[in-house]
């Protein structure tokens, strides 16, 4: 474990061996009564810019996020655990769990949006609502092949919950493969122009 000193000037706790304050950038190397002369007149070119533009105490921070030092906004890294100004600010999303993945595919394709693959589940989405829809429409003028196009859409609804469940998991959705999402859209297309083009044939049939 790295061995904190405070800097006599700000407060800023700093590797016991370092040379310069990281905080306000005081000489930490020098005898207490040499620090305050020598601390603007043998400093970093930045801090003597910044005690003749700034008032003291105006020099804007960031706080890390990983042992809460304070660190000053034109200093990139943490002087004591090296965590960038980036990391600082990112923001963590927790992919969702198992349970959470399958809620949201009550709503076909929406688990998938949940794990971060947003584009598979709006194609698979729509291609289950599409199957379900059109063959509910005509099941509903009196054409039972119509259950055809239900059963495609349902099937798609839970092929995109079972991949949605393994990115949960930390296993590889199979539709991650564009050529899988191609494939699925093909299939639930064919088989609703030839339920489609049966059912019409059978409305024009005697």
């Amino acid at each position: 474990m790295v061995e904190l000193e405070a800097c006599p000037h700000c407060g800023a706790r700093n590797p016991a061996d370092a040379e310069w304050c990281g905080q306000c950038y005081m000489r930490l190397d020098l005898d207490e009564p040499a620090r305050g002369e020598d601390a603007s007149a043998t400093g970093p070119d930045r801090h003597a810019e910044t005690r003749r533009d700034e008032p003291s105490g105006a020099v804007v921070t960031w706080s890390c996020p990983t042992c809460a030092e304070t660190v000053p906004v034109d200093v990139d890294r943490c002087p004591i655990c090296g965590t960038s100004l980036v990391e600082a600010f990112v923001v963590a999303h927790p992919r969702p769990g198992r349970r959470e993945a399958l809620v949201a595919s009550v709503l076909p394709g929406y688990g998938l949006v949940r794990v971060g693959l947003a584009g598979q589940g709006t194609i698979l989405g729509m291609l289950s609502l599409f199957g379900l829809l059109g063959g509910l429409a005509l099941v509903a003028v009196g054409r039972s092949v119509g259950w055809v196009m239900v059963g495609t859409g349902m099937g798609v609804a839970v092929g995109a919950a079972r991949d949605a469940v393994a990115e949960a998991d930390g296993r590889t959705a199979w539709t991650r493969r564009p050529a899988a999402v191609t494939l699925v859209a093909v299939v639930v297309v064919g088989l609703a122009a030839a339920t489609i083009a049966i059912a019409a044939i059978g409305a024009r049939s005697p």
